[in-house]
């Protein structure tokens, strides 16, 4: 080092150079400062990335760049610095020093608990047992308002089994799941991944790594050698990938090992359903933990009774995002529940304006109609007859659709991608499918299909024995409720089948 002074930690000296580096624009945030070292010109002409993340690591210890130029770029970015020579030097030497990995029985105490939390949300603690430091990584939601235990489905998540998958329809509380069962862990290394992307993976577990007290290295190199410490280590360990978007991304990146798994996803593809993994299907509120919710975040206002809310639970089929957005509208805007139930029943209501993005659900990144439109999106990627079918489903009766009816002219992958998603339910040849998510979907339609629909009915109960006929005249009802004008202006046949009192609510409506 210079003037011949030797340091006992190499990598704390540099990083004590970068904060003071750092400190020289307090008020800048790190995204800011990096965005500014990445316009600086550097004297040999280049301009290098900084990134936010990484500047935040340098200044706490976790990290040392692996380009010198990237510390240059912030010396610059800062005002400048007459000591390039010992600033490169310190760099070097923090660079050559590599911290021991961790013990493959264990985590390294002294390495987990150097430099602090960094800025991207890792936490390591420093007490622990045998030594050992508990080491947390990642953000998991914040435990929303009101939150419903649902200890059972939490236990799941935490027992015997290493592998486990929640699955379940967009909003149901799959994270808020997963999060209390993260927060209950008694693992060693416990580390809340994103699996939204491949990339989003890959930087968790780059970040994990980090946070074991291990050099910097390329995000895919830092995540390779996580996943090998994961496989050797005997320490207990849990790792949750929250909101796994396509089960393809995680090829090559299941941890495995002695340690435990947690998934959260909306698919229930082939790739998850496997005889080494516990797949819990995750649905709505029972109407007591409907009515626990309601009760509980809505106390802050003492005008609703416990009979609304249980009428207000049950209009909206106990759907935790819907019951924390309808929740959250009727603390903003100060309406009453017989009020809200009023807009709830007129059809000409958007579920866009039922639950607005201004009134948002307790920790959850989006709306009712939102969540539906992503899934029916990512549906279509699977099958581009998705979006059809589902039109389809969303004028038949919920809870249950003869499949022989939606097959009808239709393709049973578009079908079957519905259900991949959990927007729908296909099994035992029948399909049932959540109100909120047919009225979304009829908010949606340009054309609307019911009277291909109707000739779908019309052929299949032809024939149709007792049982699939009382599942037919459910959906004819439904289908008159909800479009019965299209039929009644083409004057189709189905409409012989209806008593005289349901075929009058078409008639109006055609009227």
């Amino acid at each position: 080092m210079g003037g011949g002074r030797r340091s006992g930690d190499p990598r704390a000296e540099f990083a004590a150079a970068v904060a003071g580096l750092r400190g020289r624009l307090p008020d800048l945030t790190d995204e800011a400062l990096a965005r500014r070292a990445g316009a600086v010109v550097l004297p040999s002409g280049r301009r290098v990335a900084v990134n936010a993340r990484r500047l935040g690591e340098w200044v706490s210890g976790r990290s040392v760049p692996r380009d010198f130029d990237a510390v240059l770029a912030v010396a610059l970015a800062t005002g400048g610095t007459g000591q390039v020579a010992r600033l490169r030097e310190l760099w070097r030497a923090a660079s050559r020093e590599r911290r021991p990995a961790v013990d493959r029985a264990g985590v390294d105490a002294a390495g987990a608990a150097q430099g602090g939390a960094a800025r991207a949300g890792v936490a390591a603690a420093g007490a622990a047992r045998a030594g050992v430091a508990r080491v947390v990584v990642g953000r998991p939601p914040r435990v929303a308002a009101a939150f419903r235990d649902r200890s059972a489905l939490v236990e799941v998540a935490l027992g015997e089994c290493h592998r486990v998958v929640l699955t379940g329809a967009g909003g149901v509380g799959k994270s808020q799941l997963a999060a209390a069962a993260f927060r209950r862990a008694r693992g060693e290394v416990l580390v809340w991944v994103s699996a939204a992307s491949r990339q989003s993976v890959l930087s968790g577990y780059a970040r994990a790594w980090r946070a074991l007290g291990n050099a910097g290295n390329s995000d895919e190199e830092a995540a390779d050698r996580f996943l090998e410490w994961l496989r050797s280590s005997s320490s207990p360990w849990l790792v949750v990938l929250d909101d796994l978007d396509d089960p393809a991304e995680l090829s090559g990146l299941w941890p495995e090992g002695s340690g435990r798994t947690l998934v959260t996803t909306r698919r229930r593809d082939a790739a998850l359903l496997r005889p080494d993994v516990r797949v819990v299907q995750v649905g709505v509120f029972t109407p007591e933990e409907a009515t626990g919710y309601l009760v509980e975040r809505l106390s802050v206002d003492p005008r609703h009774g416990r009979s609304e809310l249980v009428e207000l639970g049950a209009a909206l089929g106990w759907q935790p995002l819907a019951l924390a957005q309808a929740a959250a509208f009727l603390i903003d805007t100060g309406l009453g529940v017989p009020a809200y139930l009023d807009r709830l029943a007129d059809r000409r209501q958007r579920v866009a304006d039922l639950f607005p993005a201004s009134s948002p659900g307790d920790e959850h990144d989006g709306t009712v109609a939102a969540t539906v439109a992503r899934s029916v999106e990512r549906a279509r990627s699977l099958s581009p007859d998705a979006p059809v079918m589902l039109e389809a489903v969303s004028l038949l009766a919920p809870e249950g659709i003869p499949e022989d009816v939606l097959l009808h002219g239709r393709d049973l992958l578009a079908l079957r991608a519905l259900h991949r998603l959990n927007l729908v339910t296909h099994a035992d040849g029948r399909v049932e499918v959540h109100p909120l998510v047919q009225r979304v979907v009829r908010d949606l339609v340009v054309v609307s299909p019911a009277v291909e629909v109707a000739d779908s009915l019309e052929a299949v109960w032809v024939g149709a024995s007792a049982d699939v006929a009382v599942d037919l005249f459910r959906c004819a009802e439904a289908l008159v409720e909800v479009a019965g004008e299209h039929l009644w202006e083409v004057g189709h046949p189905l409409l012989r089948r209806l008593p005289r009192r349901r075929l009058d609510i078409g008639r109006s409506a055609a009227a």
